[in-house]
């Protein structure tokens, strides 16, 4: 089913009130989940250095990876719950 329209004013399409803000939303997200995945990802560069920095042994100083990779798993989860559940209390 093909409907044509003669121009964009037959849409009727509302004008957001947002101010072109939804953009800059957009873009500080993906700033932030590159940051985050970057760290995450690439903890093995940093894990030398660390293990030096402290002073501790291997396994106490690999908890701080597997803290920060599990942590953002974690929340990543609950937040896609939330937006499934929406804002409604369980009862």
């Amino acid at each position: 089913m093909d409907v044509k329209f003669e121009n964009e004013s037959d849409l009727n399409l509302p004008i957001p009130k947002d101010g072109h803000y939804g953009w800059v939303i957009v873009f500080g997200a993906f700033l932030i989940n590159m940051i985050i995945d970057g760290i995450c990802l690439s903890f093995g560069i940093f894990y030398k250095e660390l293990v030096a920095y402290y002073g501790q042994g291997q396994s106490k100083t690999a908890w701080a990876g597997s803290v920060l990779s599990g942590t953002y798993s974690l929340l990543g989860k609950s937040v896609i719950l939330k937006v499934i559940l929406g804002d409604e209390p369980l009862h």
